[in-house]
């Protein structure tokens, strides 16, 4: 279980969805026992919803089953027509 314990989002002016500026995050969870705090650097839109193919960004608490479903959330893949 993987569970989002802090995001950090790089501080920057005009960052946007579209417009090129597009702040770095560091997403870090708590891991197994083995790994028990971890982090994924990442790049993300204005909104912090994955546009043009960036980082969607989970909320802090918010829990998955694996390192896989989380890099599935954060880079959902597009189902082609």
């Amino acid at each position: 279980m993987i569970k989002i314990v802090d995001i950090q989002i790089e501080n920057m002016d005009n960052a946007g969805c579209n417009n090129g500026n597009y702040p770095n995050a560091r997403i870090i969870y708590e891991g197994s026992k083995l790994a028990p705090v971890m982090t994924l650097d990442v790049q993300t839109c204005g909104c912090h919803k994955g546009c043009h193919g960036l980082a969607c960004l989970p909320k802090i608490g918010q829990t998955f089953r694996s390192f896989k479903e989380l890099q599935d959330w954060v880079y959902p893949v597009e189902e082609e027509a």
